[in-house]
């Protein structure tokens, strides 16, 4: 807890968020993968009904870079948190159009975004402990499970999520990159470690008698360590669309994380 002992939550930067720099609230109308530079292309390339033609996609960030309110402002105990990876966070959607804003709606309660971008389940671990050190005990905590092969590597003034996407982990320290592949290196231990946090947050959750709804969008290698609802599959894809060897990639788009505000919604009204 020493890293990041004076702030609430972790901090999530939407610029270079390894630097000791305060946040500063700010708005943004291109964010991470969802760049300028892509959007100009799919100008080009992509039908002239193209929603996101005609459909801006702003990023407005609270002083501690996440994509909500200001803590202060939040009113937890009436909220309930929505806590994943990108998808989560709602990379190349409008606000409206993230899960949390579209969950809100269905279930007629506020939803705090606490989505970070390439996560996984050792930051949701940290947050967890955070809230729950603090005394705040939300409405509820909906978990949108991240790969559970992502690890996070602390150091004493930065933390980096270590994904499975790059053959480095998407960090530029060779010595981390080797010790990232040796963590994926022999089956399950990446998946069992990441499994074993899941089952943690969950337990803490219920320890606290909060009500969570954990679910998960993939199926890991073993599919019995995926916990929760299985979410529908992609229908549509977000602003950050691409071509890769052929193939469409991108972040989910609205109508997709409308399904899973659906789906979502009803484990929640059934508790």
């Amino acid at each position: 807890m020493h890293l990041y002992s004076s702030d609430l939550l972790l901090p999530y930067g939407h610029t270079d968020w390894r630097t000791s720099q305060p946040y500063t609230p700010k708005t943004m109308q291109f964010d991470s993968a969802d760049s300028e530079h892509l959007f100009m292309a799919n100008l080009r390339r992509q039908p002239h009904t193209w929603y996101y033609r005609d459909h801006s996609v702003d990023y407005t960030w609270n002083s501690n870079g996440y994509r909500a309110s200001e803590w202060a402002d939040v009113d937890w105990s009436n909220s309930w948190i929505v806590m994943g990876c990108s998808h989560v966070l709602g990379v190349g959607v409008a606000y409206e159009d993230t899960l949390g804003e579209q969950l809100s709606r269905y279930i007629g309660a506020s939803c705090i975004n606490l989505g970070m971008g390439g996560s996984g389940w050792p930051i949701i671990m940290y947050n967890t402990i955070r809230l729950l050190d603090q005394g705040l005990k939300p409405r509820g905590v909906v978990i949108v499970s991240p790969h559970l092969t992502r690890t996070t590597y602390w150091r004493e003034q930065c933390y980096h999520t270590l994904n499975q996407y790059s053959p480095s982990g998407g960090c530029e320290d060779t010595f981390i990159q080797n010790a990232y592949q040796a963590w994926l290196r022999y089956e399950p231990n990446a998946e069992m470690n990441g499994y074993m946090l899941q089952r943690g947050v969950l337990g803490m959750w219920a320890a606290a008698r909060v009500p969570v709804v954990p679910s998960y969008y993939f199926k890991e290698k073993d599919p019995t360590l995926s916990q929760g609802i299985h979410l529908p599959p992609r229908q549509d894809f977000a602003r950050d669309i691409d071509i890769q060897d052929g193939n469409m990639i991108g972040h989910f788009g609205r109508a997709t994380l409308g399904s899973w505000a659906r789906a979502i919604a009803e484990a929640v009204q059934n508790i």
